[in-house]
């Protein structure tokens, strides 16, 4: 009898672990993906004199956390 609630308990266990990661990947997959800025709005950001560097910025940052699948 001993054995059958450690093995019950044991699976319980599993099964809560694996509801766990279920969920962990169910959001890490079904986030909505981010769209990047657009050279349109990144026209108008920031001042004339850094305009440049804005862009290139915001190009590097969206390239780097995987914005817009590039």
């Amino acid at each position: 009898m001993k054995t059958e609630q450690v093995n019950t308990q044991y699976l319980l266990v599993q099964v809560n672990r694996l509801i766990a990661e279920n969920a962990m990947l169910k959001e890490k997959w079904s986030a909505p993906k981010r769209e990047p800025l657009g050279l349109e709005i990144m026209d108008v950001c920031g001042s004339e004199d850094y305009r440049e560097g804005f862009k290139d910025g915001a190009l590097y940052a969206e390239k780097c956390h995987d914005i817009g699948g590039k």
